[in-house]
């Protein structure tokens, strides 16, 4: 145990240090954060070739990955999601699972495989980076995964910042309600900080909206994991008497302790500052995971996959405004 330690701290500080300065240059510059790490990670590969470091690098990339996804369960509050009715949560929901399944489809006639597929509609579809992340986690290891969860959240984070400066403008454009551009916002913007922002832009009462809007689609990376966990996951192609006992094998720890603090957050049973230093703990989790993944990723690898999974991602990104305008539409809640 002690001599585990002792190995993996020398690359896990390293990690750690790196990911102080993304930080520290994430609020110098206003650039994304997570990005930054991912970034720093890539121009310091050749740190992975030492062997001292590896250890620690290896952990920080996979171990304290869960550990921040974890976490986020404590994120999880649909508590006052009531206050938006009926038709504004069926129509976000659905169009979340319509944009996993074209999105699916559309990386896949891009020719990306199933696993890159997944993570990609999942990262649009559902919560952006944090997404990309957790379903990163919930798949099998393999050689191009750091490659391919790097293109993720470079493309998502490009696609988020963009539409926040777009859908504003496309909601004064159409002189859409409060209530249509809450729906806008928290149902289609990929990272949480941003879709929230960009409610806010607009009213008070669309930024109400869309941060419960926002909040039911990070609900859904629960059942998206288990579902990536049974289906993709390292145990999947191992053979089970019934669906319940496959479900049990792939579910990893990770994914049970998100559905613990995810039922107590959403039952109100965990104080405020359990949640805020939680979530703190999540944020440097992950950006230190982040860099660990950087590091790891050739950018060699990144190359060698090009432009299309870009394009797969812009592509689900309209798919998915465009349906739900036309749901918001449908319902009477646009104008």
């Amino acid at each position: 145990m002690i001599t585990s330690l002792q190995d993996k701290a020398p690359g896990f500080l390293v990690c750690a240090v790196i990911g102080v300065l993304a930080i520290y240059l994430s609020g110098m510059t206003g650039m994304p954060v997570m990005l930054l790490a991912i970034i720093i990670g890539l121009i310091l590969h050749l740190l992975n070739s030492k062997s001292s470091l590896i250890a620690g690098i290896n952990w920080s990339a996979r171990g304290l990955l869960y550990i921040g996804v974890a976490l986020m369960g404590l994120r999880i509050d649909l508590t006052d999601l009531s206050q938006a009715g009926i038709a504004a949560p069926v129509l976000v929901l659905c169009t979340l699972v319509a944009t996993l399944f074209i999105g699916f489809f559309i990386a896949r006639a891009f020719g990306q495989t199933k696993e890159f597929s997944i993570l990609m509609c999942g990262s649009v579809a559902i919560c952006g980076i944090s997404a990309a992340a957790a379903i990163c986690a919930a798949l099998d290891d393999c050689d191009s995964r750091n490659s391919e969860l790097a293109i993720t959240i470079a493309g998502i984070t490009v696609l988020s910042t963009v539409v926040m400066i777009l859908y504003p403008i496309l909601g004064h454009m159409l002189d859409l309600s409060a209530l249509g551009n809450g729906i806008l916002m928290g149902g289609t913007i990929h990272n949480v900080s941003q879709a929230v922002g960009a409610g806010y832009v607009m009213s008070p009462e669309a930024g109400d909206l869309s941060v419960l809007l926002k909040l039911l689609r990070v609900s859904m990376l629960l059942p998206v994991i288990v579902l990536v966990s049974v289906i993709w996951g390292k145990n999947a192609a191992t053979p089970y008497p019934n669906l319940a006992a496959k479900i049990r094998a792939n579910s990893p720890p990770f994914l049970v302790i998100f559905l613990i603090l995810a039922t107590l957050s959403c039952l109100s049973l965990v104080p405020e500052p359990v949640t805020k230093i939680g979530n703190k703990l999540a944020h440097w989790a992950l950006v230190i995971s982040l860099v660990a993944i950087g590091i790891k990723t050739d950018m060699k690898q990144i190359l060698t996959i090009g432009i299309k999974p870009l394009i797969a991602m812009t592509i689900t990104t309209v798919f998915m405004a465009g349906l739900i305008l036309a749901g918001a539409y449908a319902i009477g809640a646009a104008v």
